[in-house]
């Protein structure tokens, strides 16, 4: 929880500890900012806060139970602090 990802190139994986582990027919869903993610990774995240929950669903689609969420912040630099960029107005020189 609150961990900071920094410059993740590649798809970050989510992991969760399950007891009982899932029944035949039953999925876990990575819900990323309240939206389900298709895989339990998140994929090329943006820059900020992302709130990560995890739904037990049945065949139905009905939410079983759900984990607390736990926030994550992701850091990736700026285009407008790579080398040589001026800070100030964005007009073109």
């Amino acid at each position: 929880h609150e961990a900071t990802l920094r410059h993740p190139v590649e798809p970050v994986p989510v992991t969760y500890d399950l007891e009982p582990p899932l029944l035949p027919g039953h999925q876990a869903i990575l819900l990323r900012n309240g939206e389900p993610e298709t895989d339990m990774a998140l994929d090329w995240p943006y820059r900020g806060a992302h709130e990560l929950v995890v739904e037990v669903r049945n065949a139905e689609g009905r939410v079983l139970i759900r984990s607390e969420p736990v926030t994550v912040f992701v850091h990736r630099p700026s285009v407008l602090l790579r080398p040589g960029a001026r800070s100030g107005g964005g007009g073109t020189e």
